[in-house]
């Protein structure tokens, strides 16, 4: 838990927003062999809801989803009064443009193939490195 303007709230160590849920149902059960705690959302909206109470330590955040797409569920997280997560990877199956790219960086966030999804030591490691850091 950390403190916020509103009172304290609650965190988690990876929040995923992927509109798919098999991808969705994957990560959950790489990362539940962990002690790592996650929490999923099927879109960006719900997941801002979210975060007006709660924070995480890693946010992976799929880019393309209907409705509102990964960079623009960042760009509103980047105007919150509190800073609701740590580390954000967007994620994606194909390479995103480097005006993309680079609007990411400028927002604090790194990009990381979907593929990570389905090597289990790595999306641990980073999962796990990214929530000590």
């Amino acid at each position: 838990r950390i403190s916020g303007r509103r009172g304290v709230l609650m965190m988690h160590d990876v929040v995923l927003v992927d509109d798919d849920e098999l991808t969705r149902e994957l990560v959950v059960r790489r990362l539940g062999k962990t002690t790592l705690d996650v929490q999923c959302f099927d879109s960006g909206e719900i997941a801002l809801q979210y975060f007006q109470a709660h924070t995480t330590n890693i946010l992976l955040l799929d880019y393309r989803m209907p409705r509102q797409n990964g960079l623009e569920v960042l760009r509103e997280l980047a105007s919150m009064q509190h800073a609701p997560v740590a580390r954000t990877y967007l994620c994606s199956a194909a390479p995103l443009p480097a005006a993309i790219v680079a609007e990411l960086r400028s927002l604090g966030a790194s990009t990381l193939p979907k593929s990570i999804y389905r090597n289990a030591d790595q999306l641990v490691e980073i999962c796990s490195t990214s929530a000590v850091a």
